[in-house]
């Protein structure tokens, strides 16, 4: 029987093993121990020591993820999606184009469909008024931005043609989808009300599944889960492979079945996926390439590759269960491959970024996949880095 995946446990260390789970059910991570000052040790996460000011004794690592054992596993029977459909929420940047036709801005926004919006055609205003200036139709009609499908997501950013062609893909691959509720485990620290991922992200969730109401695979009618720091409405798991310790956490996955085209956010790892190809979807992603509540599962045929993420906004940080020196980077354009403070490099460990040093206050420099490189100052406290990736093509 295939398990959906479900599997998102992976204790956070900066360089020593996992720690216990302290009995959780189903594989879930314990609580985080008592953290105590000492003198003579760094920041110890889960067992391992990295440098720093604090010490966490006992208890499963901050990292967060999920378990393996949970329920809701997908069995190998599902019967594979229709064709057909919207397009799920695919950024496009044909969007907002300028329409000349009557010498003003008239509002040619296009909608994911192709159709141009109401407001496409010259206001009647475009002419200057008897006074010399515009007419109050003059300027560009509220129509004259893209439409809400005519631009990605976050509103307007235009790096989504830019594919990451030596990263990771898949041009044969499956689909589960999964929710927090399952098993993700929760980390006080860092995701105070919410749940935290392998990767760092906080994340909430409402609804719930009825009980007795037979085998749900996909409960996309019954629960919404929601995500911090992501440009994206929907996101994603993938498998260990890709995700390579962490590194590619943050990127932006198009992911393609039977004419259905999304683009996510990779916040979480898929252990149990049964092939690197395989892509672990959001309860809202899998509802936008044509899963069902009782349809969670397809075997082959779907392609995805990394492409630019659609953010308008900078580069945010996170710590490590409050420690400032293993930094989250997250809300990122395209995924980091190098970060460095003070000419030493940092590690790339579980999501985040460790350093060995305290961070905040500390000026950092990030290289990104396509050879982008951004420097700034860590904040003391989750905040941005006031900074961003060039959204362009090498």
């Amino acid at each position: 029987m295939r398990m959906s995946c479900v599997g998102r446990f992976v204790a956070c260390t900066s360089g020593g093993g996992t720690s216990p789970s302290n009995g959780a059910p189903n594989g879930l991570a314990g609580n985080p121990g008592t953290i105590t000052n000492t003198s003579t040790g760094g920041a110890q996460v889960g067992g391992a020591t990295a440098t720093g000011a604090v010490s966490f004794t006992g208890g499963t690592s901050p990292t967060g993820g999920r378990s393996a054992a949970s329920s809701g596993s997908n069995s190998t029977g599902g019967t594979p999606l229709g064709t057909g459909g919207s397009t799920g929420g695919k950024s496009t940047t044909s969007g907002g184009a300028v329409n000349t036709s009557g010498g003003a801005n008239a509002g040619a926004g296009t909608l994911t469909g192709g159709t141009r919006t109401t407001g496409g055609a010259p206001s009647s205003g475009g002419a200057p008024s008897s006074g010399g200036a515009p007419s109050s139709g003059g300027a560009p009609s509220s129509g004259g931005a893209p439409s809400s499908g005519g631009a990605p997501s976050s509103g307007g950013a235009t790096n989504q043609v830019c594919a990451w062609d030596a990263g990771p893909s898949a041009s044969n691959g499956g689909l589960t989808c999964y929710w927090f509720s399952q098993g993700t485990a929760k980390d006080e620290k860092t995701c105070p009300s919410g749940f935290k991922t392998y990767c760092g992200y906080c994340g909430s969730e409402t609804g719930s599944v009825t009980q007795g109401s037979g085998q749900i695979w996909c409960p996309i009618n019954n629960i919404v889960d929601t995500v911090q720091n992501i440009s994206t409405t929907h996101f994603v798991a993938i498998p260990p492979g890709p995700l390579a310790q962490g590194k590619n956490c943050g990127a932006c996955v198009e992911v393609n079945y039977q004419g259905r085209s999304i683009v996510a956010t990779v916040i979480d790892s898929c252990p149990s996926c049964t092939s690197d190809q395989n892509i672990d979807l959001s309860l809202s992603a899998a509802k936008a390439l044509g899963m069902t509540e009782q349809v969670g599962l397809v075997e082959n045929g779907v392609t995805w590759r990394i492409v630019g993420c659609p953010t308008v906004a900078n580069i945010a940080v996170a710590f490590n269960g409050g420690y400032q020196g293993q930094v989250y980077f997250q809300n990122l354009a395209f995924p980091i491959s190098k970060a460095t403070s003070g000419g030493q490099s940092a590690t790339a460990n579980t999501g985040f970024w460790d350093f060995g040093k305290v961070m905040g206050g500390q000026e950092v420099t990030l290289t990104d996949v396509m050879g982008h490189t951004v420097t700034a100052t860590v904040p003391s406290s989750p905040g941005t880095l006031g900074v961003q990736f060039a959204q362009t093509c090498p």
